[in-house]
């Protein structure tokens, strides 16, 4: 940052930075499912476009980057982007990944695994965040919830990838 801020680009520059792994060796949480994938991600502008020291605690996952850059930029030609507004506060609180066996979502405080055919685990993130209490069954209405959304997105990015509509029309 110290070379960075002698350019004469650095005032109109938004950085990023993020990582790929957490390291799963010190904190129970981070040996979880869903804390493996725990990486921070900033959004930093030196010249002040961004309020500092805000920090948001909202699940995010690496394919919001784009859309958040997009949107801060006031970018307002079509793209398509399966990510969000991070800076958008009406945007739905999710992250999806697949591990294992199952697809993985984490939506506000739950998470739901979804083999492609059921539900196989469901969590309650604020009250076992350790994920040790497999909610499956035991509240049917946001089982029910969480499965059409994962559903929803499985079907867009399949039928999306059969068709080769990842790009905009």
């Amino acid at each position: 940052f110290e070379l960075a801020s002698k350019q004469s680009w650095f005032k109109n520059t938004i950085f990023v930075i993020t990582g790929d792994h957490t390291c799963t060796r010190y904190h129970e949480i981070h040996k979880t499912s869903v804390g493996t994938f725990g990486v921070p991600v900033i959004f930093y502008t030196p010249g002040g476009q961004l309020a500092p020291g805000c920090e948001d605690k909202r699940v995010a996952q690496q394919i919001d980057i784009m859309p958040t850059i997009l949107n801060f930029l006031g970018y307002d030609k079509p793209y398509f982007a399966f990510g969000k507004d991070l800076f958008n506060p009406r945007t739905d609180n999710f992250a999806i990944e697949y591990i294992g066996n199952a697809f993985q979502m984490v939506w506000d405080d739950w998470v739901i695994q979804f083999d492609g055919s059921k539900t196989v685990a469901l969590f309650d993130r604020d009250s076992d965040p350790l994920l040790k209490n497999n909610l499956v069954s035991k509240n049917p209405q946001q089982q029910e919830f969480l499965e059409q959304k994962i559903k929803a997105i499985i079907q867009q990015y399949n039928n999306r990838m059969a068709d080769n509509r990842l790009l905009p029309d």
